[in-house]
């Protein structure tokens, strides 16, 4: 099985609970990451919980489920089958103020020739959505600027 793996990260001034909070909401996923139209799963998420929804991808409308792996006070990571598999991990660190969030992406590719095909788009998609969930993600809860 071919993988693709991605890490962006994103400096902030927002709470790392705040965002730690946003994660574990289920409910709240389709405020900030645009692909998924719906989902449902316990009001907040620990390790082992399952949840599911409809995502749009490439232009498919798709079912999709997850699973919590981990959930601490500055890590959330699940597993996701949105089409392709994925597993999707968030760090936040913070240093005298500063707060960073890393957004770790590994999927499994198609296979076969068909399935690279797909691939060369797919790659292309899956980096400019784990780009916008990160930006959306810290926008939801970072503090307004003051005038």
């Amino acid at each position: 099985m071919a993988r693709f793996h991605s890490t962006k990260t994103l400096r902030t001034r927002a709470d790392p609970q705040a965002i730690l909070d946003l994660l574990s909401r289920p409910d709240r996923r389709p405020d900030w990451q645009p692909e998924i139209l719906w989902m449902r799963g316990p009001e907040r998420l620990t390790p082992g919980e399952e949840q599911h929804g409809r995502a749009r991808m490439m232009g498919f409308e798709v079912a999709g489920r997850s699973r919590t792996i981990a959930v601490t006070d500055r890590v959330f990571e699940e597993e996701a089958l949105v089409g392709v598999r994925l597993r999707i991990r968030y760090e936040i660190s913070s240093d005298d103020g500063r707060v960073e969030v890393a957004h770790h992406l590994i999927a499994e590719l198609p296979r076969g020739f068909w399935g690279r095909a797909v691939s060369l788009f797919l790659r292309s998609r899956l980096r400019v959505m784990q780009t916008r969930a990160l930006k959306n993600l810290v926008a939801h809860v970072e503090p307004e600027a003051s005038s």
